[in-house]
């Protein structure tokens, strides 16, 4: 059992970090990738649509006024965090064994009167980040209200940034129907016409010290002690907080 989670384990870590790795070899594996489909789709006039979604994930953030602002606090720092990524047709065949290999692991090692055994069920969107090619270098434009700021994706896909934006500006944008008012949402849009919506938590000076925490067991049940049982948290059943 233990040489089966030993050896997932390092498929996994090397699947996932491939880009990281040698960006040479990952253009290459792409460009016979390539090849290889276009002439599936040119022989069988096959929907190409499907091998090419660009997207774009924005993570949730905040936005605080600094307390060394000499103009009453009246300007905000908004974090803006984002990846834009492309689905990748040769990782989708690496998504599915991985797939595989976890609803097997599971199955074998926990008992089937458990009540965490896995009936497959086991999520694609939470596999789907592991399988896609970052793309770097791409122009976002990010849009809060009325002002817009152009950035670049790194070489990873992602890409940070704080804008500054002025208190009026931020009452303007705050969304009364979300948490109290203290949200605002803002727009990511790129070349290729995809765009994100993205949600900003406002940290008012006034509420005092936020906690920034690890989710693992403090949050977000995930038995990280158990592996197999961590691997069901994380790919298969539905989130359940701590008590």
């Amino acid at each position: 059992m233990t040489m089966h989670a030993t050896v997932f384990f390092i498929f996994l870590v090397f699947v996932t970090t491939i880009d990281s790795q040698s960006h040479v070899k990952e253009h290459r594996v792409r460009q016979f990738w390539q090849i290889i489909t276009q002439k599936l789709i040119n022989k069988f006039n096959i929907d190409n649509r499907r091998f090419h979604q660009h997207e774009i994930l924005l993570f949730p953030d905040v936005a605080f006024q600094s307390l060394n602002n000499n103009n009453n606090n009246n300007t905000w720092k908004v974090t803006v965090h984002g990846w834009k990524y492309e689905n990748n047709g040769f990782k989708d065949w690496l998504k599915i064994t991985a797939s595989l290999w976890i609803q097997r692991l599971t199955q074998n090692l926990i008992d089937q009167t458990d009540k965490l055994y896995p009936d497959g069920s086991i999520s694609d969107d939470r596999l789907q980040p592991f399988f896609v090619s970052d793309e770097s270098n791409k122009i976002i434009r990010i849009k809060i209200g009325d002002k817009v700021q152009v950035i670049r994706t790194d070489k990873y896909g992602q890409f940070f940034e704080q804008i500054k934006i002025t208190n009026d500006d931020i009452q303007r944008l705050k969304k009364p129907q979300q948490q109290n008012g203290n949200v605002i949402t803002y727009e990511a849009m790129s070349d290729d016409k995809k765009n994100a919506t993205g949600i900003i938590r406002l940290i008012e000076p006034s509420q005092g010290i936020s906690i920034i925490s690890d989710i693992d067991d403090t949050i977000k049940i995930s038995e990280v002690f158990d592996k197999i049982r961590l691997l069901a948290n994380t790919f298969i059943f539905p989130f359940k907080p701590v008590p």
